[in-house]
């Protein structure tokens, strides 16, 4: 497989990596470069890059060494000068970027007017520090046109060059577009007075094609201006900008510039954009409303909140918000009792993000009475609201007054977290108000510790309704599953078990259900003696829902001797679900537990769950078990199932044992999905050696390949990380392996793409076309069909398939068997 090889491989490499790393390579020399460099004169892309490589990765070594720096770059000028290809020498201008000085200026410098050679060399003298190098770029603006032009003055802008500045700026005003744009990009790169100007004076008698160029370099000068601390300048140039450009991109570039000035003009530019009639910059001035630091921009912006359009007004809000400045609160209030519902939602957004413990009446208020996304938005802040006044505002105000609104308070106690809130709203639980009294509890299951405990079930036992009841026990459990000391919580929890009414103890009991422990285990027992029936029943299903074995004798002396069927059909369901849980337990005895249950199961749905636990027990007296309810029609696909797991499991250590179950199960069950299961079983065991990468693959069916699948072949070629499949949704796919001469053939398998998921569900099996099998309603064995066809000779073996799993039938591996020898199963590679 190419999983394997592909494995082996990779640890193949590591191990070499992990060898040369153990033992450090000596240094290189310079006759060892020399030999590469020798090299490169006569190398063209496409060809081996080895001495390059190798050149590449000494040259940085050697040339930490002054004297071996130096002859290096003399080596390099000499074969740059030299007869080469354009591939080697554009090698050669990259390796002098590195080690190039003063001395490689004249030979990078004549490559500039060379259409093929002069970006290689302006990018080397780019990245030269000398200043001979940026004298040759500034010499090679009146030697260069066009393309080459444009790089040069590309190269000098990130140079930053302040040399250039008259230069470029008589091309920025030039006729050449390209070169113009160029230019003036340049000077916004370099920046300072005098390139500012420069654009200033090109931005003035632009072009419409060079105009946005000019703007986007003098908004670039202007944030140098920033930086070098001339805010002033540089506010004038966003202001002109802004005001006076009509690409909105350059707009919102100006306008961000201008608040980075900290100019008193941002905050009267935001509130103007905002009343304005231009909608498409509301968004961006209330998006730089959020950054302005400072309290006085808050009240600036809060000032101007009620003059605004309602949608201007709702952009705004959420700025504030974002602020989270309590000085912008008055007039957010305000806004919260304006006439718009969008400004009023909005406003009272915001007050969850800068409101107080003054703002809860208001929010209460709204959250119990609002309508709609008003009510939500009251809802929202109650929780978000923050402050050390804020909680106890609302346990005191959930503490009495109307009950709609003490039910948000209620919850909204409950979404924040409030544990203080706790005893307050034990009182609540007993609440004359029914809703009132059900919030309470609800809330409590949320934020009760174990100091409330006690408290919780006092409530509990004295609870009279059912309903209170039934509430008490919800918020019980739901603390219990808080308190990491179980024991503790069952003891607080059965406090007053046994003077306790019928229905209490059910209560009781089905919260000890719930919290594993040896005390609550105790209890369970004790419950399931109780004269009352509701107790016993509450009792039996918690001891059949509990986690682990422990209660097991328990359960099976209850399926033994209840006389309720229903308690009988419970303890013995439980049990079944008990003593199917890993454990430590022989197998032999985990048999003799299932025969147990099998004896007292009386339904067919009793005896499968027994048979669906039994099958993970791998032993000879749970195949015998299985295989004893064979007779039985009701549960013989089931038995079927078991005994198959069971003797696949066991044929390892007694292959004829298995292989003897399984013929049995073909002989004697007659249903077809039964039979089915049990012969692919036994080709497991007792099959044939696959034949099928001996054949050709074709598919006859006129469909393209889809997806990464591979040719007809991938179906055949003994790899399944290959796959055959074919565009989606056709009615019929199909798939011929022929063979050079006709072949003894006893079984056919399928390995899906996925299990159940992209895979062949309902074809025929064609025989030299000759119909031979027909499956319906495929069912896979972890990806994996085998299909037994008896004992016939064939030249050609063909799917028709029409019903598939996923929206194709993908197959990664399709597996031809002779009767006889030994099939191996192949699995679906890991992802």
């Amino acid at each position: 497989m190419r999983v394997a090889g592909l494995v082996t491989g990779v640890m193949a490499l590591a191990l070499t990596v992990t060898a040369a790393a153990s033992e450090a390579a000596p240094p290189p020399t310079m006759t060892e470069l020399e030999a590469c460099l020798a090299k490169v004169p006569a190398f063209r892309y496409g060809e081996s890059r080895a001495a390059l490589a190798d050149a590449e990765r000494m040259l940085p070594q050697l040339a930490t060494d002054a004297a071996q720096r130096a002859a290096i770059e003399k080596r390099l000028i000499a074969l740059l000068v030299g007869e080469g290809t354009n591939d080697g020498k554009a090698f050669l201008c990259r390796q002098l970027s590195l080690v190039g000085s003063a001395e490689a200026v004249p030979a990078l410098a004549g490559l500039l007017p060379d259409k093929e050679m002069s970006h290689h060399a302006r990018f080397a003298l780019e990245r030269m520090p000398c200043p001979e190098a940026l004298a040759a770029l500034r010499d090679a603006l009146g030697k260069t046109d066009g393309s080459l032009l444009v790089g040069v003055t590309n190269s000098l802008g990130e140079r930053k060059d302040t040399a250039a500045v008259p230069a470029l700026a008589k091309l920025a005003a030039g006729a050449d577009e390209a070169v113009a744009e160029a230019a003036v990009a340049a000077l916004g790169k370099i920046g300072g007075d005098e390139a500012v100007k420069a654009i200033a004076a090109v931005r003035a008698k632009a072009s419409e094609k060079v105009r946005p160029a000019a703007t986007d370099a003098w908004l670039l000068a202007a944030d140098g201006l920033v930086a070098a601390g001339k805010k002033a300048e540089a506010a004038a140039i966003y202001k002109a900008v802004y005001h006076g450009e009509k690409h909105e991109h350059l707009r919102v570039a100006a306008f961000r510039g201008l608040l980075a000035t900290g100019d008193q003009a941002a905050w009267d530019l935001i509130i103007k954009t905002l009343a304005s009639d231009d909608p498409k910059m509301w968004g961006t001035a209330a998006a730089f409303a959020r950054e302005i630091p400072g309290a006085q921009a808050t009240q600036a912006l809060a000032g101007q909140l009620a003059k605004l359009p309602a949608p201007a007004q709702v952009l705004l809000l959420g700025a504030l918000a974002a602020r989270g400045d309590a000085g912008a609160l008055p007039a957010v209030l305000d806004a919260a009792k304006g006439k718009d519902e969008a400004v009023r939602v909005a406003a009272l957004g915001a007050i969850g993000s800068i409101g107080d413990a003054s703002c809860v009446a208001l929010l209460a208020e709204l959250a119990a009475k609002g309508q709609g996304a008003e009510q939500a938005a009251a809802r929202k802040s109650l929780v978000m609201l923050r402050g050390k006044e804020v909680d106890p505002a609302l346990i005191a105000a959930a503490a009495a007054g109307d009950a709609a609104v003490r039910l948000e308070l209620i919850r909204a106690l409950a979404s924040r977290n409030t544990a203080a809130a706790v005893p307050s709203l034990l009182k609540a639980a007993e609440d004359a108000d029914k809703a009132i009294r059900t919030e309470a509890m609800n809330a409590l299951g949320v934020l009760a510790d174990a100091k409330a405990l006690p408290a919780l079930v006092k409530l509990l036992v004295e609870a009279k309704a059912d309903d209170k009841r039934a509430n008490a026990e919800k918020a019980v459990v739901a603390t219990c599953r808080r308190i990491e000391d179980k024991d503790a919580a069952a003891s607080a929890v059965r406090e007053g078990y046994m003077a306790a009414a019928p229905p209490v103890k059910a209560s009781q009991l089905r919260i000890l259900a719930r919290i594993p422990s040896a005390r609550a285990l105790d209890t369970l027992r004790l419950g399931m003696m109780d004269a009352d029936a509701s107790v016993k029943d509450a009792a039996i299903r918690g001891l059949a829902e509990w986690p682990d074995p422990a209660p097991m004798p328990a359960l099976i002396k209850i399926a033994h001797t209840a006389e309720n069927p229903v308690h009988k059909v419970l303890a013995l369901r439980g049990f079944i679900r008990l003593a199917a849980l890993p454990s430590e337990r022989p197998a032999e005895e985990s048999v003799k537990l299932f025969a147990d249950a099998m004896a007292l199961a009386a339904s067919p749905d009793d005896k499968k769950l027994v048979l669906a636990a039994l099958a993970n027990v791998n032993h000879k007296a749970a195949l015998d078990l299985a295989m004893a309810s064979l007779g039985d029609a009701a549960i013989e696909v089931e038995a079927a199932t078991a005994a198959v797991q069971i003797a696949k499991n066991l044929r390892k250590t007694d292959r004829d044992m298995a292989k003897a179950a399984l013929q049995k199960i073909v002989e004697a069950c007659k249903n077809p999905a039964a039979r089915q299961t049990a012969e692919s079983a036994l080709l497991v065991v007792d099959a044939a050696l696959n034949i099928a990468p001996q054949g050709t693959a074709t598919s006859p069916d006129g469909h393209d390949s889809d997806g990464g699948a591979g040719g007809d072949q991938a179906a055949i070629d003994g790899d399944p990380n290959t796959y055959w499949d074919e565009a989606d949704g056709q009615k019929l796919y199909r798939l011929v392996v022929t063979f050079k001469q006709p072949e003894k053939i006893g079984a056919i398998s399928i390995l899906g793409y996925q299990h159940h998921q992209y895979a062949p569900r309902d074809f025929e099996i064609l025989a030299d076309d000759k119909v031979v099998k027909k499956v319906e309603n495929a069912q896979y064995d972890d990806n994996f069909l085998v299909i037994a066809l008896g004992e016939l000779t064939a030249k050609a073996v063909e799917l028709k398939i029409t019903g598939y799993y996923g929206n194709s039938p993908a197959i990664r591996e399709l597996g031809i068997y002779p009767p006889g020898g030994k099939l191996l199963k192949m699995e679906t590679p890991k992802k």
